[in-house]
């Protein structure tokens, strides 16, 4: 089982009341060789950039962040050769969650901050941007837990996690 949790929506409907949903990630997309879903924390500042270099088909979507869906998109595969792909010409702050179809979670590492947590016996892996924000949310949604471990990933590593938790 997964559950991703975003709070963006709600801030955006703070600051925009027209906010259509089509901007609240994770954000679904259907590719030829099964369906992923993408989340990203950060800004980049080369999206404009990138739509037009990459002739990236207009959307309704107006977020930054659909730019790496798209140029995901455009990969022949899901893998981490075709990730690495998608995530070098992105300039900016990130980091980026994929799912794909057959249950493997990408964690993709760059320069803002992230911490994830593996619960072993539990088989749960947990993670948030800061520690901070991760032991709030499980202080409140997982009070009686065993001890996690801290699952040390530098900026630039892409990190897997199957089905099985390995």
């Amino acid at each position: 089982q997964l559950v991703v949790g975003n709070r963006e929506y709600e801030k955006l409907l703070r600051i925009r009341a027209d906010c259509v949903i089509e901007n609240v990630q994770p954000f679904l997309f259907r590719h030829n060789t099964g369906d992923f879903a993408l989340a990203h924390n950060g800004v980049l500042y080369n999206d404009l950039t990138l739509r037009k270099d990459k002739k990236l088909p207009r959307t309704r979507i107006e977020t930054d962040s659909y730019v790496a869906v798209q140029l995901l998109a455009q990969q022949d595969d899901l893998s981490f050769r075709s990730i690495r792909s998608t995530v070098e010409p992105l300039r900016g702050t990130l980091t980026l969650s994929v799912l794909d179809s057959r249950d493997n979670l990408y964690i993709i590492k760059g320069n803002n901050p992230l911490t994830l947590y593996h619960f072993p016996r539990m088989g749960l892996y947990v993670y948030a941007s800061t520690e901070q924000i991760l032991k709030k949310g499980l202080k409140k949604g997982m009070p009686r837990m065993e001890q996690p471990f801290e699952v040390m990933i530098r900026e630039g590593d892409i990190l897997r996690i199957d089905r099985q938790g390995e």
